[in-house]
């Protein structure tokens, strides 16, 4: 075959050229999908531009009308992966199904096949001529019904194709709208091709630009692929998987300009109607103007920062790396992750700790209370046992009982010795739950066996064995018989009576080793001085049994011992409210002789803090101020301590007068006024009008200090922003007045305790309630003074407390 080449296959070959070039580019990324649809694009122009290029190098007409028929391999093709590609870049692959692209597909096959079979029917083209005319043969052709068919078809794919793509356009926003604006204009490139081929032959009489057109769309396409990284996601894709992370995104370009940032992002930072595109980073955030962009780690920056939105300030933890293309910085990521209920979290988590560690310490201290409530209660009950009790021993196994429990252990137990002092037997014993009885097998034991044990308490020694396998070799029988016992730790105590070894009592453990304490050993030591005087009495008393005389002289002097005994009690009883009185006069002596200086000190201190004789500086002034302070403060403990000493010593009496209660209460409002307005608490009155009007007899002086008292503990209980209630209500011939607030409530184990002397609620507004915890133990004495009465009323923690007194309405004239 004779081929020769001139200036008409610039426009093909350009085009050719064109294809290969595009698709090696993108070959290293052919297995996305978007990239396999630009392929099989590209594909389809190769094949048209090959074939024109060898139309237009053939000179005889069967040669061209070859090339023509095969030109139809791109030809057909190319409308469907053009509208593959277009619906795929617009994220629709949901269309893109075998079904679809087989139906699609029918009308394409079929023309390929009229073409290769167009001599036979000419639906194609009805004629094809060699033109002559010219420099050199050109094919010229009339089209048949068919071609238009086709050419209609193919129309309406490209258009579906151009459609989308403006659809996606018209719906992108960000840096993404500009490119997909370019590419929906390069679609048009084809259409006006085609349509020049078609409408104006005699421009292109020789060769169709259509092929260099798709090409040049060719270029618009990769274009937008290859500068924003598209052949790894479509736009439409990588706007819902840019939105729809939860953490904040921001790129940045190499100056630390903004050029796009998620929905996250936006909502982080950007104020309604903002937009801060374009604008640098450090004017958004400018706790990150101090960062080296240029010295990142290899992980990138780690970091924090604070932002606000909506008046509302939130924690964010900040990553920010480098965005590198053909091994160079072309930009940053900055990435903002909201911690703040991490950080929330952690500061409960740590409030928790602390709660809970006060928790366990008042736990612990309430169980020490109640241990030695508990102790002091077994002491006391063993002790009258004995003094109530005719059986021996019941009174030894009940208190026996009493000490096991105490002590947590195994056994208690209780040896006597004979009366020879040969021999010693178990003679009671009280078991744990689940520990058997070894009292019948432990009869007669022989001393001269355990000289060991005995020696110890003959000289009057507490026995400790925290361990029975660390005995000394000396106590190999005691040892063997402890390990018969499964004993692993005991304690015992001697029992002496009339100068010898009358048995010994103990406890012992058989699961583990002991952690007995020195309290256990004190109950225990208690417990057998006791036991032992019982049995010393008990034995006396069998003695005197047997003989008349001696039973006589031993009642004797034992009453004498026991009226020894009460006389003590009755004169450590004398001696005891002696001490307590003596106590209240040195406290009220103490109070007015501390008064005296302490009123000095405050005069002198108000005169320099006034600065009257001169100014201070602030150094000066503010040391004057804690002086003042601390002062007064003082004074107010020794004005309670002194209030308390006098109604304990008696001296307090009431100075009654006709009162109304309606002034009162006003006045002690007027006390608290300031304080309720640095916190911003609300004081508010409910009195009856003629609760608050009736005069009755009372010390005016006393219920105003009542009334301050219930006010200043309102004040100090309730926090900010709280509301404190005062109430005042005749019922029943009293009048009823109540001090409610909003404060920390009081929980119901409290609530019996709080007018005790010197009892504070703990867990208040401070970790330490200031005070001398003497203020409601004043309010009750002055108001039982009055014949009234005193409670408090709280759901429990955080709900408040109601502070309530009633006093009779008493009668003109009446006495107190």
């Amino acid at each position: 075959m004779n081929l020769f080449f001139d200036i008409h296959v610039i426009l093909p070959l350009a085009a050719l050229a064109t294809g290969v070039i595009l698709s090696i580019q993108v070959w290293k990324s052919r297995r996305k999908p978007l990239v396999t649809n630009f392929l099989i694009l590209m594909a389809s122009l190769i094949a048209w531009s090959f074939a024109a290029i060898m139309e237009q190098a053939t000179p005889d007409l069967a040669g061209k009308t070859f090339w023509i028929y095969f030109s139809y391999f791109g030809i057909v093709p190319l409308p469907i992966a053009w509208l593959c590609f277009c619906l795929r870049y617009a994220s629709k692959e949901k269309w893109i199904t075998p079904r679809n692209i087989v139906a699609i597909s029918v009308l394409p096959v079929v023309t390929l096949i009229l073409v290769w079979t167009n001599s036979a029917h000419h639906l194609m083209w009805k004629d094809i001529w060699l033109n002559t005319s010219g420099n050199h043969p050109v094919d010229e052709v009339t089209h048949g019904a068919w071609f238009w068919v086709f050419a209609s078809y193919s129309y309406v794919l490209l258009a579906t194709g151009t459609w989308n793509l403006f659809n996606l356009m018209r719906h992108s926003t960000g840096i993404y709208r500009n490119q997909i604006m370019v590419m929906f204009l390069g679609t048009f490139v084809p259409w006006l091709g085609n349509a020049l081929f078609l409408m104006a032959p005699s421009m292109f009489s020789s060769v169709d630009p259509t092929p260099l057109a798709f090409a040049i769309t060719g270029v618009v396409f990769y274009f937008g692929l290859s500068r924003f990284h598209l052949v790894e996601v479509a736009p439409v894709a990588r706007d819902a998987i840019f939105n729809s992370i939860l953490d904040g995104v921001i790129v940045l370009d190499t100056a630390r300009l903004v050029i796009d940032l998620n929905s996250a992002a936006r909502a982080m930072l950007v104020p309604d109607h903002a937009d801060i595109i374009g604008k640098p980073l450090a004017s958004i955030l400018p706790q990150l103007m101090y960062i080296n962009f240029e010295k990142l780690p290899a992980g990138g920056q780690r970091t924090s920062a604070v932002t606000t939105r909506a008046g509302e300030q939130r924690i964010q933890d900040v990553l920010i790396t480098g965005i590198k293309t053909h091994k160079r910085v072309s930009g940053y990521l900055v990435i903002l992750h909201d911690n703040t209920e991490s950080y929330k979290a952690e500061i409960a988590r740590r409030e928790k700790i602390v709660l809970e560690t006060e928790l366990v310490e008042r736990k612990k201290a309430a169980e020490i209370v109640q241990y030695r409530l508990y102790l002091e209660q077994t002491i006391a009950g063993i002790s009258s046992r004995f003094a109530t009790t005719a059986d021996l021993n019941t009174a030894i196994d009940e208190s026996l009982s009493d000490i096991g429990y105490l002590s947590g252990a195994s056994r208690a137990y209780l040896y006597r010795a004979s009366e020879d002092g040969r021999s010693m037997s178990n003679t009671n014993e009280w078991c744990a739950r689940d520990v058997d009885s070894l009292k019948h097998n432990l009869q007669n034991l022989p001393i001269s066996k355990f000289s060991w044990w005995i020696e110890k308490l003959n000289s009057g020694e507490t026995i400790l064995v925290r361990d029975v396998s660390q005995l000394p070799p000396e106590a190999a029988a005691e040892k063997s018989l402890m390990d018969n016992q499964s004993i692993s730790s005991t304690v015992a105590m001697p029992l002496r009576g009339k100068g010898k070894l009358l048995g010994f009592m103990g406890i012992d453990n058989i699961s583990n080793s002991s952690s007995w304490t020195e309290k256990d050993l004190s109950v225990l030591r208690v417990s057998a001085e006791i036991i032992g005087s019982a049995i010393e009495r008990h034995d006396a008393a069998l003695e005197l049994t047997k003989l008349n005389r001696a039973l006589f002289r031993m009642n004797a002097q034992l009453e004498a011992r026991v009226e020894e005994r009460t006389r003590q009690l009755e004169e450590t009883a004398i001696e005891a409210n002696a001490a307590n009185q003596a106590k209240s006069d040195f406290l009220a002596s103490m109070s007015h002789e501390l008064r005296t200086p302490l009123n000095a000190v405050i005069g002198f201190s108000q005169v320099l803090e006034e600065q009257i004789f001169g100014s201070l500086n602030e150094k000066q002034a503010e040391y004057v101020t804690n002086i003042l302070g601390s002062g007064q403060h003082l004074l107010c403990l020794i004005n309670d301590i002194l209030d308390l000493s006098k109604i304990e010593a008696g001296k307090s009496h009431l100075e009654l007068s006709d009162i109304s209660i309606g002034p009162l209460i006003q006045e002690s409002l007027l006390m608290i006024k300031e304080k309720a307005a640095k916190k911003h608490v609300k004081l508010k009155t409910s009195l009856n009008p003629g609760a608050a009007a009736d005069e009755l007899q009372a010390d005016a002086r006393k219920i105003k200090q009542v009334l301050f008292n219930l006010l200043s503990n309102a004040i100090k209980f309730t926090p900010d922003d709280g509301r404190i209630t005062i109430e005042a209500n005749r019922i029943d011939g009293h009048l009823r007045v109540s001090v409610s607030d909003t404060g920390i409530g009081i929980p119901s184990e409290s609530q019996g305790k709080m007018f005790t002397d010197f009892y504070q609620v703990q867990g208040g507004l401070l970790s330490k309630t200031p005070g001398t915890g003497l203020g409601l133990a004043i309010s009750k004495r002055l108001v039982e003074m009055h014949g009234g009465s005193i409670w408090v009323q709280s759901e429990g923690s955080n709900k408040g407390a109601t502070f309530t007194f009633e006093i009779p309405v008493q009668q003109k004239g009446a006495e107190n």
